[in-house]
């Protein structure tokens, strides 16, 4: 890789450029949002499943590259009981992102690493059996919940590393 990158919510508060997107774009009604606590970003909001609802995504625009044999993201989250998934978006790749495996840490501070070999390619719910290149501009990461349940939810993030 480049430059590793890291983003810390406790030190060297990055709190532009991350925005949310709820499933309203799709006609959905559920909300989210972010909040910026002492040591954290906080992604939290409520679920709907009406009108085909059903996602919150916290993105954030970057422009860095991972190159190498074993590239990771790692970073330092407390979920609730849901499942979320990290994703990056690709430059030049409109319309797919890739997702990591579920996160869930019932209310507890992991530390997670997810290597980006590990990402499958994916688009409005559609798996492709593409995982993440070894070697890719990064447009975006972020942050996404996809339930089949109703109600609130919360995730925080403490950092993210990028390497």
């Amino acid at each position: 890789m480049n430059n590793e990158f890291k983003i810390d919510f406790g030190t060297n508060k990055i709190e532009e450029g991350w925005q949310v997107v709820n499933d309203g774009v799709m006609g959905g009604l559920s909300q989210g949002g972010i909040e910026y606590e002492e040591s954290a970003m906080k992604f939290f909001g409520t679920l709907s499943l009406e009108n085909n609802g059903g996602f919150s995504w916290a993105q954030y625009e970057l422009r860095n590259t991972i190159d190498g044999d074993e590239n990771h993201f790692k970073m330092r989250i407390k979920t609730d009981d849901h499942d979320y998934l990290f994703t990056v978006k690709v430059a030049n790749d409109r319309g797919y992102h890739y997702e990591s495996k579920p996160i869930c840490t019932n209310g507890e501070w992991q530390e997670v690493t997810i290597a980006s070999a590990s990402m499958i390619k994916t688009r409005r719910g559609r798996t492709f059996g593409e995982y993440l290149d070894r070697s890719v501009d990064l447009a975006e990461i972020g942050l996404i919940l996809k339930a089949k349940n109703e109600g609130p939810f919360f995730a925080e993030v403490d950092w993210i590393l990028i390497e």
